[in-house]
């Protein structure tokens, strides 16, 4: 292989190497991230149990009311 090419090839695999360790630390960023905002979920949901449970009831009662509306099952 000729010299030119194998420095640019030399050259092209450090850059590689570079891009997939920034995809890397960007990836451990992003996995740390996730696990402390679950973890905050988690803290919230066990401090307010009652009211989050009042609120899915709630939201699934909103759901199915619209989407009983919605539904015209059986008319002609």
């Amino acid at each position: 292989m000729c010299g030119r090419k194998q420095i640019k090839l030399m050259k092209l695999e450090d850059t590689l190497e570079q891009v997939s360790q920034q995809g890397k630390d960007l990836y451990g960023r992003a996995l740390e991230k996730t696990r402390e905002g679950a973890g905050a979920a988690d803290r919230i949901l066990h401090r307010n149990t009652y009211n989050v449970l009042a609120a899915g009831i709630l939201a699934g009662f909103v759901t199915g009311f619209l989407v009983s509306r919605g539904c015209r099952c059986g008319a002609s």
